[in-house]
């Protein structure tokens, strides 16, 4: 299998350290090239993974994610040394990246990415996992917040069936249309829209539907039933 590691100078010796380790470790397991980033952009089509290391100027290391994403949108591309920063996985994985691998992670840990990333299912570990579902939670509370009332966070979680009458509230749909597409009747959607707005802690159905609408922008299905704000796309362990 055929690894680029395209690197800046800014990253250079610790691409030819990678290289040199990874490669003892692999075996003959995998080849790996490293270039600087025109190179590896031209040695897209001879390569089955692409690894990029954190630490490069972040404009060169967009513009590369991009053009490798629209050049050959199937090589997965792995981040390695990113720092334990939730914001920044958090970038890295909406820009297209298919694995982070923290400053903690070894070559060991590269090894099973790839191994994994071959199957073509998405793969973090357990400790970058960890760190996105803290992001995600603060991103929640933090949303609760700005739109309660007084302040404090929401007071309960959704039914199922507010989680519905919520979700067309956020398409701006009167009580009446809401009824008629549920098969329920008005004073029962009155009914589910104080309890939406009593366990959100907002004052008005606007401030619900901004906070449905908040919580579909990054993603999420069923936000605010259960307690937990589940992603629609499965983080395989």
């Amino acid at each position: 299998m055929e690894v680029l590691l395209p690197a800046s100078e800014e990253v250079w010796q610790r691409a030819r350290q990678l290289s040199l380790l990874f490669s003892t470790h692999a075996g003959g397991a995998y080849r790996i090239t490293t270039t600087n980033l025109e190179d590896g952009l031209a040695a897209l089509s001879r390569a089955d993974y692409v690894v990029l290391i954190h630490g490069m100027p972040e404009a060169d290391m967009r513009a590369f994610i991009e053009q490798a994403l629209e050049v050959a949108p199937q090589i997965p591309l792995v981040i390695v040394d990113v720092p334990d920063a939730r914001e920044v996985i958090g970038d890295y994985l909406m820009d297209g990246i298919s694995c982070c691998l923290l400053l903690e992670h070894d070559v060991d840990e590269l090894a099973t990415a790839l191994r994994e990333l071959e199957t073509r299912r998405p793969y973090l570990p357990h400790s970058v996992q960890a760190a996105l579902l803290d992001q995600y939670l603060v991103i929640c509370n933090d949303y609760q917040q700005s739109f309660g009332t007084n302040g404090s966070a929401a007071t309960g979680v959704l039914t199922e069936r507010e989680q519905d009458v919520l979700e067309l509230v956020a398409e701006g749909l009167s009580n009446r249309v809401i009824a008629e597409r549920l098969f329920i009747e008005i004073g029962t959607v009155k009914n589910h829209v104080h309890s939406i707005l009593t366990k959100l802690d907002v004052g008005d159905r606007e401030a619900a539907a901004q906070f449905q609408r908040h919580m579909e922008s990054y993603g999420t299905r069923d936000k605010a039933q259960n307690g937990v704000h589940r992603p629609v796309t499965r983080i395989e362990p």
